[in-house]
């Protein structure tokens, strides 16, 4: 029985693969234009939860997240451009008593610091994918 070997043409081995469309589109993102006008936080914010709905969060997660990133927005500053949060800021986020301790001053209990946590890290893990 004869082998069946596909072999594209040459044609099809020219096409830009799906990663250097990707590439191409994160390049543009990341053009001199953007840099005149940086997103900010309150922005990426908007964009986050809008893409955990169309990733299919439950809604109890995008409320509690978007709570989570707007006690950081109000800690940080809503207008404050992302590329201006530094892992340091996060650090100091996260030990301040805006995470550690209720509105009435009660310790916060672990699971909700560690949600905050997930939400932070949930955050900007899309913004650095988008670019």
């Amino acid at each position: 029985m004869d082998r069946l070997v596909l072999d594209p043409s040459p044609a099809l081995r020219d096409l830009p693969s799906a990663r250097s469309y990707r590439n191409r589109l994160t390049q543009l993102c990341r053009s001199d234009s953007r840099q005149d006008y940086p997103m900010r936080l309150s922005e990426a914010t908007t964009h986050f939860t809008r893409q955990l709905a169309a990733n299919g969060c439950s809604v109890h997660t995008q409320k509690a997240y978007a709570r989570d990133l707007g006690a950081f927005a109000r800690w940080f500053g809503r207008d404050a451009a992302l590329s201006a949060i530094k892992p340091d800021d996060l650090t100091r986020f996260l030990i301040s008593d805006a995470v550690l301790l209720t509105p009435d001053g009660q310790p916060r209990k672990p699971i909700k610091i560690n949600r905050t946590k997930s939400a932070l890290r949930s955050f900007f893990a899309i913004c650095v994918e988008s670019g």
